[in-house]
């Protein structure tokens, strides 16, 4: 669970990808690798093809890239959530609020991960790393 939950929350807490630069981002990928159990982190190392201890900082930029392309235009939308919320008064996420109609990041998230997780056979491998809220 830790995992599932610190991402997403870093992520969303985000107000613009351009506010986090790529100190933010790598930042935020090293935090992220300290909570990820072994299975994920040998899963990600693959298919990364790196298996060195900035394996997650070196693609954290990525998508930032990507979506300055004509190819990755597309996806701009799916960088963030605009949380209208006033921290520390109040600190939530509405996902109908806040997500918009183009869509945000959280739909992104569960979109690839429901693909990822009915396509790849070794994402049940992964659900070990990740705790049911609901449970």
């Amino acid at each position: 669970m830790k995992f599932t939950l610190t991402v997403p929350a870093l992520l969303i807490s985000a107000h613009s990808a351009a506010a986090w630069g790529t100190l933010g981002h790598e930042t935020v990928a090293f935090i992220a690798q300290n909570f990820v159990c072994d299975d994920a982190k040998v899963f990600f190392s693959s298919i990364l093809n790196d298996s060195s201890t900035q394996y997650l900082a070196k693609v954290a930029t990525w998508a930032d890239s990507f979506r300055y392309t004509a190819a990755g235009n597309f996806s701009a939308p799916f960088h963030f959530i605009d949380a209208e919320d006033h921290p520390p008064a109040s600190c939530g996420v509405k996902y109908a609020r806040d997500c918009g109609a183009a869509g945000c990041i959280v739909g992104a998230i569960q979109n690839y991960v429901s693909f990822e997780l009915h396509e790849v056979e070794v994402g049940k491998g992964l659900m070990c790393c990740i705790d049911d809220p609901t449970a």
